[in-house]
């Protein structure tokens, strides 16, 4: 019964930041109707502290220490290292997932582009390259994986972690890419044992996309170019879509076999290899799922369910109404 009082209130803190962010992302595109501009910084600031306090507030009502609980382990400067080639492999997988889900939606952050370059561009890289992935590593890796993934099989609670993750994008091409890459982030922070590889991982990310589409976007702008046309010129090229669809899925296939063989030298530097592939065994799953109080369909609570349908809602919503 305890665990699953903790998975309850799992679901209902991720409700609240959740609710939070949908509140806040609304109110950015109603505010300018009325002739307040929020600038996008300012909203990212208030979504990254809207997934922060939720968590934090409910961590220090339980009386838990927030920085062993939240998985902030010390790591070698070797697993660093890996963690930036685990990085690297895993490039080819963000792209062949963000490219694949343009096939059917627009690129949200190329949609998004003169919000983004409204203010400084410095304070923009500051904000998602660091502010964004400590907040969102917190929540995500460091307190919903860390927690299922003591109730559950670890291949369930990156998977569930992920979901959540994506959804909180709230729209489609966000969440395609965000998935795939929070699997990735919490099988990397099992292999380490510590939310600093997914931070480090999260804030390279970041920071690589941003300064590439900043760069981007400076020259097209010195050639009266306008970005958003340019990629929805690009991406009405079917042809050369699917081209390229094809080509990094392809890479992609040759980066997950990497990307485990890295995972595996993570677990292997921090002296946790034995207990990282013992993790992923049949008869550990088995075990994980009959524990004591806990079913299979223990997931499917209210908070949980009333989450995931309150995000895909508003991802249609806004799929539809804006984007």
């Amino acid at each position: 019964m305890e665990k699953q009082h903790e998975i309850n209130s799992m679901g209902v803190v991720y409700v609240i930041l959740l609710l939070g962010n949908i509140v806040i992302y609304t109110l950015s595109l109603i505010l300018p109707n009325m002739g307040i501009r929020l600038p996008s910084t300012m909203c990212t600031v208030l979504c990254e502290i809207a997934i922060l306090l939720p968590t934090i507030i409910y961590i220090k009502s339980k009386g838990d220490n927030i920085s062993k609980r939240l998985g902030f382990h010390k790591i070698k400067i070797s697993t660093v290292l890996l963690t930036v080639l685990l990085t690297l492999a895993t490039t080819p997988i963000y792209i062949f997932t963000n490219l694949f889900s343009q096939l059917f939606v627009k690129n949200t952050v190329v949609q998004n582009s003169s919000e983004m370059l409204g203010g400084s561009a410095i304070l923009t890289l500051i904000v998602v390259s660091v502010m964004a992935p400590i907040c969102e590593e917190i929540a995500f890796r460091g307190f919903l994986f860390d927690g299922l993934k003591g109730i559950f099989p670890i291949i369930k609670a990156a998977v569930v972690s992920a979901l959540l993750f994506g959804i909180m994008h709230l729209n489609f091409n966000q969440f395609c890419y965000a998935f795939v890459l929070g699997v990735i982030f919490a099988l990397a922070n099992h292999a380490s044992g510590s939310t600093w590889t997914s931070v480090i991982m999260h804030s390279l990310f970041n920071f690589v996309n941003v300064s590439i589409f900043l760069a981007m976007q400076f020259s097209l702008e010195a050639q009266n170019i306008d970005i958003v046309q340019e990629q929805e010129a690009v991406r009405s090229q079917t042809g050369a879509m699917l081209y390229a669809v094809i080509f990094w899925g392809l890479i992609s296939v040759i980066c997950v076999f990497l990307v485990w063989l890295l995972l595996k030298a993570i677990a292997k530097n921090q002296g946790n290899l034995e207990a990282f592939k013992s993790s992923f065994a049949r008869k550990d799953q088995l075990d994980a799922s009959t524990d004591t109080g806990v079913r299979v369909h223990s997931l499917l609570n209210v908070p949980m369910v009333f989450s995931v349908l309150i995000g895909i809602a508003a991802m249609i919503i806004y799929q539809v109404t804006v984007l």
